[in-house]
């Protein structure tokens, strides 16, 4: 969890949909990838929560809302645009990233086509994790 400081309160009483930090929802079935999150979330100003379904994934969303959702999926099913399909519905979609093991412009354009953020190489290192989050970040907080 993270902690608030008056200014940051004060600021998001000002303008009550723009926070202070992104909230992450992270499904992958690898646990390594899962805690690689974690350990970033823990080093950095992010909410976080980690489910190893797509179900389960879906079922939070739908409860809680998120800035971002990082959907490790199968490129080779439909399961991404299973994602992409129940994500990115109602009023505050969030930035969908999809990870995926092989990523060439054709699957990008396809996500983005059907309204995904960006794709992320499955074995990302952390600064790529860093900057897929950071940016989706900005512009969720500049399309508020």
């Amino acid at each position: 969890m993270w902690s608030r400081t008056r200014d940051e309160q004060d600021n998001r009483e000002q303008n009550p949909k723009r926070e202070t930090c992104p909230r992450v929802l992270v499904m992958s079935p690898d646990s390594g990838y899962r805690d690689q999150w974690r350990r970033l979330s823990g080093e950095l100003d992010w909410y976080l929560e980690c489910h190893p379904s797509l179900d389960a994934a879906i079922d939070v969303q739908r409860v809680r809302s998120f800035h971002i959702v990082v959907c490790d999926c199968a490129v080779d099913s439909d399961e991404w645009r299973v994602a992409l399909s129940e994500f990115c519905i109602g009023a505050d979609i969030p930035c969908v990233v999809l990870t995926a093991s092989l990523i060439d412009d054709g699957f990008r354009d396809e996500v983005i086509r059907h309204r995904g953020y960006d794709v992320l190489r499955r074995n990302a290192d952390d600064d790529e994790v860093i900057r897929a989050v950071n940016s989706a970040w900005l512009w969720k907080n500049h399309n508020v």
